[in-house]
């Protein structure tokens, strides 16, 4: 039988940086605890599986963070000082159990079902307004989520879902197509009735190898919309490197445009082969912004897998 750590619930309470403990409950377990700032429920904390599952609820509403421990990340993905050595996946649900923002932080999903096809189909009646509220909900999370205890060897998702909740706002601003919060407010009113309508992507970039570093680290967003002016979920791929938030990254562009797919996302590709041997992370980025802009498959071994002397740089965006 693998080891399983379960927690009631777990938070400190204070104003400020410090929290309490929690109290007691009946039973011997932690009882949930609130914070000003709301609470955090931790679900499930399976060190065998790698697996860690936190609830955070304010004002009624409540978010779920779900992270999942990969193999470990190549050494030359890492810069000198970084401390995550391994590869991690993470989501954030909604209440009704709607995605809200998934990182794949490798090569591809862990979880097959996460992928945005499989996930946005149980999208049905989530009004704009109420994404809006857990896009405020999970900015107020991160911190929250930091002074959460977790065993030692689940502390890299603990730090992934905080990322994760403090990026939710960035992955759902749709202000780089030029949207403004009176665009927004055109269709706030409306639901999300059949999921998306329309996909994009966006890209960030940052040095590789090493501070300074000449060549490029690239991953990748994939946005589905639900019209031109919002965005109902987004799905990150950090191509085994470091993902959007972490340091040194930053956005770089977005594509012109969308593509019409309606609520069925264009299949996002990774390359095959050893990583480093075969390809690198913007041959993936490069095959990934091709899958959403031509709706289109490609082969994962040729192609935008060829390395390349230029594919030490971005892409870019088209």
């Amino acid at each position: 039988m693998r080891s399983m750590t379960r927690i009631g619930a777990l938070s400190l309470l204070l104003s400020g940086a410090l929290l309490a403990p929690g109290c007691e409950g009946q039973d011997g377990s932690a009882g949930p605890a609130v914070a000003a700032e709301g609470s955090v429920t931790v679900q499930v904390a399976d060190e065998a599986a790698g697996r860690l599952v936190m609830s955070y609820a304010l004002e009624g509403r409540t978010l779920t963070f779900e992270s999942i421990l990969g193999p470990k990340r190549p050494a030359d993905t890492m810069l000198p000082g970084e401390t995550r050595d391994r590869e991690v996946d993470v989501r954030v649900l909604d209440q009704e159990g709607n995605p809200v923002f998934t990182m794949f932080g490798g090569h591809g999903p862990i979880e097959p079902s996460w992928v945005p096809d499989q996930s946005l189909r149980v999208h049905h009646g989530v009004t704009v307004e109420r994404r809006q509220a857990d896009v405020r909900l999970a900015s107020q999370a991160q911190s929250v989520l930091l002074a959460v205890t977790v065993p030692t060897a689940l502390e890299q998702l603990r730090q992934a879902a905080a990322g994760a909740a403090a990026f939710v706002p960035t992955a759902l601003d749709p202000g780089d197509k030029g949207v403004t919060e009176a665009d927004e407010a055109k269709v706030a009113p409306r639901l999300y009735q059949s999921g998306a309508s329309q996909w994009d992507y966006a890209i960030y970039r940052g040095d590789a190898f090493f501070d300074g570093s000449p060549a490029d680290h690239t991953a990748m967003l994939v946005r589905a919309w639900n019209s031109s002016y919002s965005i109902l979920a987004s799905w990150g791929y950090g191509n085994h490197g470091r993902l959007p938030w972490e340091s040194g990254m930053s956005y770089q562009c977005c594509m012109s445009g969308f593509t019409n797919t309606g609520a069925t996302s264009p299949t996002v590709q990774m390359c095959g082969g050893a990583f480093l041997v075969t390809h690198v992370c913007n041959n993936d980025t490069w095959l990934e912004r091709d899958n959403i802009k031509y709706n289109t498959t490609y082969s994962t071994y040729g192609g935008h897998c060829f390395l390349g002397p230029n594919l030490y740089w971005s892409p870019g965006c088209n």
